[in-house]
């Protein structure tokens, strides 16, 4: 590795102007720590759902990015804050905090019902599938006059 890097990094100096890039020399003990600190950041398949990400179709990206910067990264972070914290953002007056508050509503609604909906469909699956049986099973029964 020394090789590579050259008497005082000067393989290293030169490579960076040939290519125009950054080069960073790191041990292996700090690209461990470093590879660390990233993956205690991610949450792997946990028990819940994970949030959904942050879509604000009616909204400029300027002002998505400016609430992802500052950490609202999810409609119900958006919609749990404060007026007045989002008023502190750069370039947000009371007509686009207005905006983003109505779209982020209407984008946790349509998450809402399709959440529903999606909760929904098993069991009118299970209905289905019951009431096939039931006719599967009345089949070899006798008829019965009903009056």
């Amino acid at each position: 590795m020394s090789l590579a890097i050259g008497k005082k990094g000067q393989n290293v100096r030169l490579a960076a102007k040939l290519t125009g890039w950054k080069i960073d020399i790191k041990s292996d003990e700090d690209k461990k720590k470093e590879v660390e600190l990233t993956l205690a950041g991610i949450e792997f398949g946990g028990a819940g759902e994970a949030a959904a990400p942050l879509v604000l179709p009616e909204i400029h990206d300027e002002v998505v990015a400016a609430l992802r910067n500052a950490g609202y990264d999810t409609v119900d972070k958006i919609l749990e804050a404060p007026a007045e914290k989002l008023a502190e953002l750069p370039g947000f007056d009371a007509d686009t905090i207005e905006a983003v508050l109505a779209v982020a509503e209407s984008e946790r609604a349509a998450r809402d019902a399709a959440a529903a909906e999606r909760s929904e469909e098993p069991a009118a699956e299970e209905a289905v599938e019951a009431q096939a049986e039931a006719a599967a099973e009345n089949e070899g029964a006798p008829a019965t006059k009903t009056e």
